[in-house]
């Protein structure tokens, strides 16, 4: 099984990759990937530019060479949808999801930036668009193992399931 779980930063991915070690799935540190996709660093946005094609080519030689591994990042859904089984979107009430990045240390203007990217559905969007098969998780209030579980489960079903989570419902 390979897996690809992604999300806005503070969602729960990397807790959650780690979850399912528990079922067999080793959880790949794509932070080597990272840098060797570096282009530089944006000073402004204070990040890492990141090759998004290269990235996308590096974690597809992972999945040839790992069975049972899953990538998680707010950028994993840039690889090949072919190359893995099932791409997990993890989403978080945003105003939960503020705390979380408050709590991080993240300024002020990339909190805003990441709870509208979250509000807006953005990195689902760009999976669906992609073509995964998307499997779409609201964490707020979850615990990692109880999602790790879900993910398991629904590796086992080949379900897919996108567009449940709705931020922007009632507001507009």
């Amino acid at each position: 099984m390979r897996i690809i779980i992604t999300g806005t930063p503070g969602t729960g991915k990397t807790k959650t990759a780690k979850a399912l070690e528990k079922y067999g799935i080793k959880n790949y540190n794509i932070k080597f990937l990272l840098e060797k996709c570096s282009e530089g660093y944006d000073k402004k946005r204070k990040t890492k530019v990141i090759d998004e094609i290269k990235l996308g080519r590096e974690i597809s030689k992972v999945f040839k060479k790992n069975d049972d591994v899953c990538i998680e990042s707010h950028l994993s859904h840039y690889s090949s949808p072919r190359c893995c089984d099932l791409c997990v979107v993890l989403r978080t009430k945003p105003d939960v999801l503020k705390k979380r990045l408050k709590k991080r240390g993240y300024s002020e203007k990339k909190i805003k930036e990441n709870i509208e990217a979250e509000a807006i559905d953005l990195i689902l969007a760009e999976a669906v668009k992609r073509k995964f098969r998307v499997y779409e998780i609201n964490t707020t209030g979850r615990k990692a193992d109880d999602v790790a579980k879900e993910i398991f489960g629904t590796l086992k079903k080949k379900k897919q399931r996108h567009g449940g989570v709705k931020w922007l419902d009632g507001l507009i």
